[in-house]
């Protein structure tokens, strides 16, 4: 949920690829960076991109993508799921 916050306020995160949906919601270059797990050099990189380069990564975008991932939307989606597996 941090990173999702941190998005919703327009901010470029960092999160490590772990194979849990972490680069799902976090688009690599988009939204911020994705990097590989313990890999320090890659993540003070990521960080450091991001430091230097803050004006490649447009708040608005981020904040659209963070979006995507509110509750409202969960549960519509959840609604949509339910209405689906009602009608079969």
């Amino acid at each position: 949920m941090v990173v999702v916050e941190a998005m919703a306020c327009g901010v470029p995160v960092v999160t490590t690829e772990l194979g849990t949906g972490t680069s799902f919601h976090n688009i690599d270059g988009v939204t911020g960076r994705v990097v590989p797990p313990k890999d320090e050099k890659a993540l003070a990189d990521a960080i450091a991109e991001i430091c230097e380069n803050a004006d490649k990564y447009d708040p608005q975008v981020i904040r659209k993508r963070a979006e995507e991932f509110s509750a409202e939307r969960f549960d519509q989606r959840i609604k949509e799921v339910l209405e689906k597996c009602l009608a079969l």
